[in-house]
């Protein structure tokens, strides 16, 4: 279930009508130029995850703290930490933690790499407006996006974002295998200080853990 929420997460056709809109991009624009002008930003928000077969349905809550290139991730009894040249996943159950090398060439899924929440429009995608929707008593805006390239595991992605801040409120995965991820935002915390080991796993408070090294 975890890897199913790393990124980005039935068969169906994908749709005709997407394009390049430049009313969504626009408004997307404005969603990246103001996260952009944050130092900090810590995100309490819920994952609902849904899969077709067998029927299921989870809900988990996590944090996300980010700074710059660097990010701290708590999700589904696992810490994830970036300092922007190394990452440590930790997983306190099992007393492990494995580190990588950061490879900023490389495409990661959205929970591999959070800091692509802002910017995932920005290559790859077709992107549309679709309308105003209610809910939680905020006036949201709908863009769907349409990843160019169809071998990729999920074949369209909905945005919800609140014009009134130039925030995003929600983001849906749509699997072809027939799952579902929805991101939810709870709160949004802005401009926080955080100190940079704040984004650094250090293994010597952690005696009883094993650190299995990745990056050779």
């Amino acid at each position: 279930m975890k890897n199913l929420l790393l990124f980005l997460i039935v068969s169906l056709p994908i749709l005709t009508n997407a394009q390049y809109d430049p009313a969504a991009r626009t408004l997307l624009d404005k969603v990246s130029k103001n996260t952009k002008s944050w130092k900090t930003v810590k995100i309490e928000f819920n994952a609902l995850i849904t899969t077709a077969e067998p029927k299921t349905e989870e809900n988990h809550k996590g944090t996300l703290w980010q700074k710059q290139d660097k990010y701290k991730l708590v999700l589904m009894e696992s810490e994830t930490y970036c300092n922007g040249k190394h990452k440590w996943v930790y997983m306190p159950e099992v007393e492990e933690v494995n580190l990588y090398n950061v490879d900023k060439s490389k495409s990661e899924s959205l929970l591999d790499n959070p800091q692509q929440i802002f910017t995932i429009y920005t290559k790859g995608f077709k992107y549309q407006l679709i309308g105003e929707i209610s809910e939680a008593g905020k006036t949201l805006t709908e863009v769907e996006l349409v990843p160019e390239n169809r071998n990729v595991e999920y074949f369209k992605i909905k945005v919800l974002i609140d014009k009134a801040n130039n925030r995003i409120e929600q983001i849906k995965y749509f699997s072809k295998d027939g799952s579902r991820i929805t991101v939810s935002v709870i709160k949004y915390t802005i401009d926080q200080a955080y100190p940079d080991d704040f984004f650094t796993f250090d293994i010597n408070k952690h005696k009883d853990v094993i650190l299995i090294d990745m990056t050779e």
